[in-house]
């Protein structure tokens, strides 16, 4: 969780488009709402739904993960390249 901060902050400072920016907020949103659903599910007692929905939480939450290393990676600088 630590991780996805700093790369999002990360990218908070990178001169891009706002298009990337839509797409990581979209997906750190949808996988708390994901969270959530699933936390319903399991406190209302359906645990076989609060199940797929975690599970479904972990696909989103690896996307999301993905697609900010991505774009950390895409725009930012790297410090092995030689000037």
């Amino acid at each position: 969780m630590i991780l996805c901060f700093l790369i999002l902050q990360f990218t908070l400072h990178c001169d891009h488009s706002s298009n990337v920016l839509e797409l990581n907020f979209s997906g750190a949103f949808l996988t708390a709402a994901v969270l959530t659903a699933g936390l319903i599910s399991f406190r209302q007692g359906n645990s076989q739904l609060g199940q797929k929905l975690m599970r479904a939480r972990v696909v989103v939450q690896g996307a999301t993960v993905a697609l900010m290393v991505g774009t950390a990676y895409y725009y930012g600088e790297n410090p092995w390249k030689k000037s």
